[in-house]
């Protein structure tokens, strides 16, 4: 692909490495189960990579039904935790890999 000028604004190129793409999980009723690392439990055993907050564990919080909103709350209180897993997961993948 090679950007080529529109008016005043160039395209930007997007190569194969500049971003992965995964598939994800974008809603589901009532959460997936997660623990208090927030790892997705897969058979009961934690994901050692898969972190989700917000609506994706909002049946972990309510228990049942949907309150609108709430993704927001849980995403707050919950997504400095997944992001803090999230990086240490790829910190400990990282030191595998360069071992």
């Amino acid at each position: 692909m090679t950007s080529r000028p529109i008016g005043k604004i160039v395209p930007v190129t997007w190569t194969q490495s500049s971003f992965s793409n995964w598939p994800g999980v974008t809603f589901t009723y009532l959460g997936l189960e997660v623990d208090a690392t927030t790892a997705v439990r897969f058979g009961g055993a934690p994901s050692p990579n898969l972190f989700v907050a917000g609506e994706m564990m909002a049946g972990n919080v309510l228990g049942k039904g949907y309150t609108a909103g709430v993704g927001m709350s849980i995403g707050t209180a919950f997504g400095r935790i997944a992001g803090t897993q999230a990086a240490q997961a790829v910190l400990k993948e990282c030191s595998r890999v360069a071992a």
